[in-house]
């Protein structure tokens, strides 16, 4: 859980430009007629969609805030979880969305 907060975190200081553009784009597509003839296509635009929108900060947020502070601490000087990181590439890996 406290991983799930650091890359939270990491969203917000690094990508949050892209996570915006992300997004943006997610919602005009969505509004373009010819996709809904795409089955592939739009699956893949529900899975990103549903993973960029996910509602579980509170409850992510509320564990990690229960944590040591000695272990937060840990965590944060853990240098690859300080640096940026390039989001729909993770997205894409994790979830084998590369084509």
């Amino acid at each position: 859980m406290a991983l799930a907060v650091m890359s939270h975190k990491a969203l917000q200081t690094c990508a949050l430009y892209e996570y915006s553009e992300v997004l943006r784009t997610l919602v005009s597509l969505g509004g373009h007629d010819e996709l809904y003839n795409d089955t592939l296509l739009l699956k893949k635009i529900n899975r990103i969609r549903s993973l960029l929108v996910a509602d579980m900060n509170l409850y992510i947020e509320k564990e990690y805030s229960e944590l040591s502070p000695n272990i937060k601490l840990e965590l944060m000087l853990i240098d690859e979880l300080q640096k940026p990181f390039n989001v729909m590439d993770a997205i894409e890996r994790a979830w084998h969305l590369a084509p």
